[in-house]
């Protein structure tokens, strides 16, 4: 089971903030891991996707913030869709926080 697979286990990456589990195949087009937010991200101001990004939270909670002041909170099961060029920032809501984040690739 994917999702299973994901939560168990260890990350390959890390980055200041999150840490990530890159997935066990590759879909040409597209990128999924595994994010562990561990603090805000980024550290500082928004980031800004290159491309859109769809995300479910698989364990705890977290907060969403986007440019305009409009924060949004997702929990365990939920799927958010962030699209491209979007500024935002995560924060973790509970103790721990994994979310499922897909995108397509830049080339």
């Amino acid at each position: 089971m994917i999702q299973s697979y994901l939560y168990d286990k260890e990350p390959t990456r890390r980055a200041n903030g999150i840490a990530f589990v890159d997935m066990p195949f590759s879909i040409a087009s597209m990128g999924t891991r595994r994010v562990i937010l561990t603090e805000r991200y980024p550290e500082v101001g928004y980031d800004l996707l290159a491309s859109d990004m769809i995300v479910t939270v698989l364990a705890g909670s977290v907060f969403l913030y986007l440019e305009n002041d409009v924060s949004e909170t997702f929990s365990k099961g939920d799927t958010v869709c962030v699209p491209q060029g979007t500024k935002h920032y995560w924060i973790r809501d509970s103790r721990i926080a994994i979310m499922q984040a897909t995108s397509t690739l830049q080339r």
